[in-house]
This record gives structure tokens, C-alpha cells and sequence, in this order.
């Protein structure tokens, strides 16, 4: 879940879809303004990734992380 500053949704939107290990990106209505699916090598790439690449992008506020633990019905 990324929380972002809504003027600059088109420009963030395009820099969240580069970062290496995003598989899926949604526009959302509620509390967050983007649903982000990052797929994770570890718990310490998704830190690293999270902190030095997500939150790096001009234009986001914050983020609420969720782990999953098992895919249970793949895509």
C-alpha cells in the first residue's frame, strides 16, 4: 500500500513500475493510493528495496508493508 502526494500521480506511477521486482501495480480508492505487489528475494532485500527504492520516489508519502507467508492460488 503507497500513500502519495495526488498531483504527481502519473510521475510516480511510472517510477514505482521500474523498480526491479514489482509485479503488479494498481491505482486504489481508501487509504492508499497505489496497491503494490514486490516480489522479494528476502525479508532483507525487500528492507532494502522498500527503504532505498520505493520511498526514494519523488511524490510518495509513505507505505504500509504486508508479507505474505504462502501463495496459495498462484496467477
Amino acid at each position: 500500500m503507497v500513500r502519495i502526494t495526488q498531483a504527481r500521480w502519473r510521475t510516480v506511477a511510472d517510477s514505482l513500475a521500474t523498480i526491479e521486482g514489482v509485479e503488479w501495480l494498481a491505482l486504489s480508492a481508501g487509504n492508499s493510493d497505489f496497491v503494490l505487489l514486490l516480489r522479494a528475494r528476502s525479508l532483507e532485500h525487500l528492507r532494502d528495496v522498500v527503504l532505498e527504492q520505493v520511498l526514494a520516489v519523488e511524490g510518495v508519502r509513505g507505505i504500509e508493508t504486508r508479507v505474505l507467508l504462502e501463495e496459495l492460488r498462484p496467477r
